[in-house]
């Protein structure tokens, strides 16, 4: 999982908060028999102080170091920011962009619907429609 949580820079949340959210899910996903591999993320404010902010692919070169099978092409990008969309497309990994609420939506939706492989409305209905 990879994600942008620039609530840290601006001093929402600390990386210890996330870390516990972190481990509250996967003590979830454990009672459903499911877990996540691995957590990274970008606490970083902007994309001028990093190379892990997405779109960058930094977080994304990690995972395939830590996980030698793992590759652009036997990837999946599930996100609901255009930032998810542009950084699979430059690393050329496939992409289903999450749309979400219409009163909740980030801008840059319209143009994150035009770049995704495929768009689903809700997370549920991604999984339900595309991966299973």
């Amino acid at each position: 999982m990879a994600t942008n949580q620039r609530g840290v820079a601006l001093g929402r949340y600390t990386c210890a908060d996330i870390d516990e959210l972190h481990s509250r899910l996967q003590q979830h996903l454990a009672r459903h028999g499911a877990k996540i591999d691995a957590f990274y993320y970008c606490p970083h404010e902007d994309n001028d102080q990093c190379d892990c902010r997405k779109p960058k692919s930094g977080l994304f070169q990690e995972a395939f170091r830590d996980f030698g099978d793992a590759s652009p092409e036997n990837s999946l990008m599930v996100g609901d920011s255009i930032s998810d969309i542009e950084g699979a497309r430059k690393l050329g990994i496939a992409s289903i962009f999450v749309r979400g609420e219409p009163a909740t939506r980030k801008p840059g939706t319209e143009t994150a619907v035009q770049l995704a492989d495929r768009v689903c409305d809700s997370l549920l209905e991604g999984v339900n429609k595309y991966l299973l």
